[in-house]
């Protein structure tokens, strides 16, 4: 499972950690960001293959805060995206989860932080990758080739003609 990329963005660092490591000893390679503009410039310059965003990613005070549902909804349309929150609302998880013209939904899941635990979390990571991810891990590629023009014959045989 070590292949696969998992961004956790929230700003309550001790929870941030705390989710970070867990992933981690689930197997995941974990990258973490708490901002906003953190969270966005890794979408935009790395590749992960879920993200899991607190809503209100800026401000947990401030009710009005959607700043990690607006990054799903805006950014790197192809990764699956689950959101935590403290704050779930029908209306949010309604307009979040609305199919669109994209593959995906801008999100797949929520978790409430309140009703949720670690081993909640890691089983919507695990259902997100298994429904929406495709990679082969059982796929070996096996090069038994000795010269180089065995690899050219193996590559294109019209070559070594």
């Amino acid at each position: 499972m070590s292949s696969f990329r998992v961004l956790l963005a929230d700003n309550d660092h001790d929870n941030l950690k705390t989710n970070a490591e867990f992933l981690r000893l689930m197997g995941y390679e974990v990258v973490t960001t708490e901002t906003p503009d953190e969270t966005i410039t890794l979408l935009e310059e790395e590749w992960v293959h879920v993200a899991v965003l607190d809503m209100r990613l800026s401000l947990n005070e401030d009710e009005k805060d959607r700043s990690g549902l607006q990054i799903a909804m805006k950014n790197a349309p192809a990764v699956p995206k689950l959101i935590l929150t403290a704050f779930p609302t029908f209306q949010d998880v309604a307009e979040a989860m609305r199919p669109t013209r994209r593959s995906l939904p801008p999100v797949i899941n929520y978790l409430s932080k309140q009703e949720s635990d670690l081993n909640d979390l890691a089983k919507a990571v695990d259902e997100a990758l298994a429904e929406h991810v495709g990679l082969n891990q059982a796929l070996q590629i096996d090069w038994r080739c000795v010269s180089s023009a065995q690899l050219v014959n193996l590559l294109e045989p019209t070559l070594s003609s």
